[in-house]
């Protein structure tokens, strides 16, 4: 029960020092509109470029349809946003079990190896593994 008060206790610490970005980064944000023509074909009838946007991920649509349908999207993706936070936090309090580290030392290690930034070449800032936002990619990890 400690340690995951300990891994909750971190994982919102972190997240509020971090911060939380609203809508997906900048990347995610094309997907959204993209979502919203699958779920509605008249919604951009003529826009070509939403049209012939491949859809690739096939988690978006499902993942949109459920949140408009339940909390709304703006508070799903911030839902999810800490409930990944907490998975990250809690998969790196189960690898420091696996070097036989202690629970206190969660927190440290949290802030240095989770709290920095990723500097992406040519694209600017990462969240790193540690995000503001919802993103497919940390989904993933």
């Amino acid at each position: 029960m400690l340690r995951w008060l300990i891994i909750l206790a971190t994982a919102l610490v972190l997240s509020e020092a971090i911060g939380y970005r609203p809508f997906p980064a900048i990347d995610d944000l094309s997907k959204l509109p993209r979502v919203w023509a699958d779920l509605d074909p008249g919604l951009y009838g003529r826009d070509v470029f939403i049209q012939q946007y491949l859809q690739y991920n096939p988690l978006w649509p499902a993942l949109v349809w459920l949140l408009q349908h339940s909390v709304g999207v703006a508070t799903g993706l911030w839902l999810l946003t800490l409930l990944l936070s907490v998975a990250t936090v809690a998969a790196t309090y189960r690898l420091l079990q696996a070097v036989s580290g202690e629970a206190w030392l969660l927190p440290l290690l949290a802030a240095l190896v989770l709290g920095g930034v990723v500097q992406g070449l040519g694209r600017g800032s990462y969240d790193g593994v540690f995000g503001a936002s919802f993103h497919m990619q940390w989904l993933a990890l």
